[in-house]
């Protein structure tokens, strides 16, 4: 694993510093973050909230208020701490990364006219945020950045490369239509991969294809692409290498963030 330097913290920080993340479901997976221990803190309490989006900048959440606790943080605007919490994939185990970002309220509305006690708040940092945030949405931004400046780059599939990959296996299934076959992972991009087949591969050609591979904890994951061409394997006329084309929009954040450590970390 590289070693992330303040100076490319600083970096990261700079490029990305207003760009907002929201955090949907794959964000919230892919960054870690632990959305029952993220709290606003004013005076003495803590209300827990919903990380609706935030950037190195700023943060809106969602949050449950009583018209008492609406009139206490308008009377302490310029005094509240946002409390973040990330669970990093880090060896042997996870570690939890916990910390506060000192903010001051900028607006706040009530979020529906069905449920008046929801508030969603606008948030200020009144101080650069830690590097534990800027490295996690920074490499998450780089990532999105990259599957399109970098979407060429081919990784060959090796002991080694599947390591940094952190893929369990080069061996993958594809779904054909709805046809199950095995096949063996020859290199990974953003675009796409080359993947070996077994049989006649020429009826194959512009066919959608399901590509379910394995990460080095089991986990499965899927994405979906195009059959571009093949080519035979010199020496054995019963296998051919198969040219997979993957759209932007097909790939999860998982993926992109995979193929973007690698990229950093060689």
């Amino acid at each position: 694993m590289a070693i992330v330097t303040k100076q490319l913290i600083s970096q990261l920080y700079e490029k990305y510093k207003s760009i907002d993340v929201s955090f949907n479901k794959d964000v919230v997976k892919t960054t870690g973050l632990q959305p029952k221990k993220v709290y606003l803190k004013f005076k003495d309490r803590q209300r827990p909230c919903v990380l609706y989006s935030c950037s190195f900048e700023s943060a809106r959440i969602i949050v449950a208020l009583t018209d008492t606790l609406v009139q206490r943080l308008q009377d302490n605007e310029t005094n509240l701490s946002l409390r973040f919490s990330f669970l990093r994939d880090e060896t042997p185990k996870p570690i939890e990364h916990n910390f506060f970002i000192q903010s001051r309220l900028i607006s706040h509305s009530i979020l529906s006219e069905d449920q008046p006690n929801l508030y969603i708040l606008t948030l200020s940092y009144s101080t650069r945020p830690p590097d534990d945030l800027i490295e996690t949405l920074g490499f998450l931004l780089e990532a999105n950045v990259n599957a399109t400046k970098r979407k060429e780059e081919r990784i060959l599939i090796t002991v080694d490369s599947m390591k940094t990959l952190r893929l369990g296996s080069k061996n993958c299934i594809l779904c054909i239509d709805s046809i199950p076959r095995k096949g063996i992972l020859r290199d990974l991009s953003f675009s796409g991969c080359k993947i070996i087949i077994q049989g006649n591969a020429k009826f194959l050609i512009n066919k959608t294809v399901f590509v379910k591979m394995i990460s080095d904890k089991g986990e499965s994951f899927q994405i979906k692409g195009k059959i571009l061409r093949f080519e035979e394997v010199q020496g054995r006329r019963d296998l051919a290498v198969i040219a997979l084309y993957f759209a932007l929009e097909d790939l999860s954040l998982s993926y992109k963030m995979m193929i973007n450590n690698y990229l950093f970390n060689r």
